[in-house]
């Protein structure tokens, strides 16, 4: 028995409030991190749509602000036209940069994940048109030279394809590394942008 002032509570009773108290902490606590450890996940909020490529179909979805994911797609058997103006935008510039005639990309973005992989994109944004860096050179570009490994496994979880250029990341033996939409295509995007820059 448990004495509390005048009263006497049967310590079943404390010790079962106790760990009811802890269980919603822990889910607090734990819903909480999710938001900064666990990559976003298309909502029923978010907008989709299918564009076929060069490199395949891409599944590219925004939230209303900003796109948020750009992926490799398996053929859909239709494409899904753009429903938004930001959708409207970032076709046009996908279509230009497969032509060539777009460098740099003028879309908002909104990738999300840990604060070491946005630093990672970041870095990834800043590689010209053109141009590779190794996974030594990223890790090196943000202060954590010993992190070649961890930048490797933050560009395979970029979330948007194209506009966050990890295809431009090889290996420090010039070889070609993992590529979500395929090591094909990676080498079908490098080869396209140096093919365009000595047309320049």
């Amino acid at each position: 028995m448990f004495v509390v002032s005048k009263y006497v509570v049967p310590l079943h009773r404390v010790f079962h409030g106790i760990r009811f108290k802890v269980k919603r902490i822990v889910v607090v606590v734990m819903t909480t991190l999710s938001v900064f450890i666990y990559p976003h996940i298309p909502t029923m909020a978010d907008s989709t749509f299918h564009l076929q490529t060069p490199i395949g179909w891409l599944r590219i979805t925004d939230n209303g602000r900003a796109i948020t994911h750009i992926q490799a797609h398996p053929h859909v058997g239709i494409a899904v036209a753009p429903k938004t103006p930001l959708q409207q935008i970032v076709c046009q510039q996908i279509n230009a940069y497969f032509q060539g005639q777009l460098h740099v990309w003028d879309v908002p973005i909104e990738p999300h994940g840990t604060v070491f992989q946005q630093r990672v994109w970041n870095a990834l944004r800043t590689i010209p048109y053109g141009q590779t860096r190794s996974y030594s050179d990223i890790a090196q570009s943000i202060g954590q030279p010993q992190a070649a490994r961890a930048v490797g496994n933050a560009c395979r979880h970029n979330p948007i394809l194209l506009l966050i250029p990890c295809h431009r990341v090889i290996g420090k033996n010039h070889q070609l590394t993992g590529f979500a939409a395929g090591l094909d295509n990676k080498r079908t995007l490098l080869q396209m942008e140096q093919q365009f820059v000595v047309a320049i």
